[in-house]
């Protein structure tokens, strides 16, 4: 995380990637790495390593889940870094433990994230979404407002728009949409590729079942529900 010198000739991304890798493959070791990087970001003045410890936080919880035994003790220790003010110039301890208590209790409700190994656009992909605010797991609220710099004319979601509209024009003719689950790698790489604003290729689309598998995604991980629980 910084504390020491990495070794020149592997980048910091794909050393998230290795131990992101070893913790997919490997349910015996995910706790041991989420305790390791809270004793590494508990009372630590190096900013830099800090922020580095955090950011692996983000990226492993998006990847996998820790143990249903040692699920309160880490939701405990985001919630105790809520209000910390810590950070560099573009992020700050706070904003990464709210982000982390939303992924964390997300991972409940999460579908398998699939069956192919983390890639390294995952990890980047993961990284640019804590500061730039993902399409996924935010508030609509929120989604509206990162959404405004790019479609300030939209009324309503562009992701939500987006998927509807391929739905649409694939699933006519394709019996139980929302009942048979799109392949969960397929929905993963679509998943980050509009979460960039892209707009879906056809190589991206398979059949009907993955839009419509990301388009329930999308609702399921609402931090807010569109239909808020008084109704």
């Amino acid at each position: 995380m910084g504390d020491r010198p990495n070794r020149p000739f592997i980048e910091p991304d794909k050393i998230a990637l290795d131990l992101c890798t070893k913790g997919w493959r490997s349910k015996g070791i995910r706790d041991e790495i989420f305790l390791q990087l809270c004793k590494q970001t508990k009372r630590n003045n190096n900013v830099d390593s800090l922020i580095k410890g955090w950011e692996l936080f983000a990226i492993f919880l998006e990847m996998f889940p820790p143990s249903t035994k040692f699920h309160s003790y880490l939701d405990g220790y985001f919630q105790t870094n809520t209000g910390e003010t810590i950070g560099n110039n573009k992020i700050s301890v706070a904003e990464y433990a709210v982000y982390c208590v939303r992924r964390l209790q997300r991972s409940k409700a999460s579908p398998k994230k699939g069956n192919n190994d983390p890639s390294l656009q995952e990890v980047i992909h993961v990284k640019n979404t804590v500061i730039e605010k993902s399409q996924f797991g935010s508030t609509v609220t929120e989604v509206m407002e990162v959404q405004k710099k790019r479609y300030p004319e939209r009324k309503i979601p562009w992701i939500l728009s987006t998927l509807a509209e391929i739905v649409l024009r694939m699933g006519l003719t394709t019996e139980g949409i929302f009942r048979v689950p799109g392949d969960s790698d397929a929905v993963n790489a679509l998943k980050v590729h509009m979460d960039q604003w892209n707009k879906p290729t056809s190589a991206l689309l398979p059949d009907c079942h993955v839009p419509a598998s990301l388009l329930k995604l999308w609702f399921r991980e609402l931090w807010e529900p569109l239909i808020p629980e008084r109704f």
